[in-house]
């Protein structure tokens, strides 16, 4: 009869050491089903320790002794609870029932009651869990300098994480220190890169010129590339031409002209389309051959005198002295 009492109490610590060793569960009722199957009549107990919001990924393990003992078993922490790091602990249960937890540093990092029996007074379980670390670095999402130092990265910024960490603020926003935060670049700017530290850093974009807070659009009928400074840095479209120097900025249409490409800065850039000829700084439209024909002389596109203008081969025209056919182009006289 002893040597069969021996045997079962041989298995049971087999059984326990090596679900301790190897073995892990999802739940503390997992192990109770499990120990239950083979010895119906068996507790399981749980030992508590650390606020469960610290674990993001837990598992459980079986602890030694009499009766099989439920423990959390960490693998890794909550990355939204900063100031927390994951550690080898050893926990032992003390005569008046409370569980006592060092770490590699024999700090003590948990105190306080537990669910387990008697018989287990002075068992040492070795498990990993959270445990507060004022010298934890700020975990990805977190900016600051350790521990219970780091705070929730700001909107609109990235946060990489680590000690003595800060926050970028996105390409756009720049970093204002008054509200500890990312503040958009007003309309017409943004920012090179991420991590602007002030206003000053958003440039101008396409259409727009100047710095900062400084920032205007282009006048109509023009535009600038990113990064643009001045007013001069607006380019007119093509048959305009830049009118800057006056209290209203802007860009005025070549009238019956065209300009040869975009950016003209003068007036003196417009040159006259086919039937014009320029006078001044105006395009005229080439003299009518009579009252009654009118629009049938003609120029070059770019006529710079009334002399270009002429009535074109094989036009023909009629009055009332009769009809006429020309043969060829008929030169403007004066």
């Amino acid at each position: 009869m002893k040597k069969i009492l021996l045997l079962i109490f041989g298995i049971f610590i087999f059984d326990t050491s090596f679900n301790f060793a190897f073995a892990r569960y999802n739940s503390c009722e997992e192990i109770r089903k499990y120990y239950q199957g083979i010895y119906p009549n068996m507790s399981i107990f749980e030992f508590k320790i650390l606020p469960d919001d610290n674990c993001a990924d837990r598992e459980f393990i079986v602890g030694s002794g009499y009766n099989p003992i439920c423990i959390p078993w960490c693998n890794s922490c909550n990355g939204q609870k900063p100031g927390y790091t994951l550690r080898n602990i050893s926990c032992q249960q003390k005569s008046d029932g409370d569980v006592v937890c060092n770490d590699v540093n024999q700090t003590v990092v948990y105190s306080g009651g537990t669910t387990n029996p008697a018989s287990s007074v002075g068992t040492t379980w070795n498990v990993k869990a959270c445990v507060e670390d004022p010298d934890a670095p700020c975990p990805s999402g977190y900016y600051g300098t350790s521990g219970k130092n780091c705070y929730l990265c700001p909107e609109n910024a990235t946060c990489p994480g680590g000690k003595n960490s800060t926050f970028n603020c996105n390409k756009g926003f720049y970093k204002n220190n008054s509200q500890n935060g990312c503040t958009s670049c007003p309309t017409g700017t943004t920012t090179e890169t991420t991590g602007a530290g002030s206003i000053i850093d958003c440039t101008a974009m396409e259409g727009y010129y100047g710095r900062g807070g400084g920032v205007k659009k282009c006048p109509d009928n023009s535009t600038s590339k990113a990064g643009s400074l001045s007013l001069w840095d607006c380019h007119c479209y093509q048959n305009f031409y830049a009118d800057f120097l006056s209290s209203n900025p802007k860009c005025l249409s070549c009238e019956n002209g065209y300009t040869d490409s975009s950016g003209a800065t003068d007036i003196s850039a417009c040159k006259c389309k086919a039937g014009y000829y320029k006078s001044g700084t105006k395009c005229q439209q080439c003299p009518n051959f009579d009252s009654i024909n009118t629009g049938k002389a003609t120029s070059p596109a770019g006529a710079t005198s009334v002399s270009q203008c002429y009535i074109a081969k094989d036009t023909s025209i009629e009055d009332t002295t009769g009809y006429f056919h020309f043969s060829g182009n008929c030169q403007y006289k004066q």
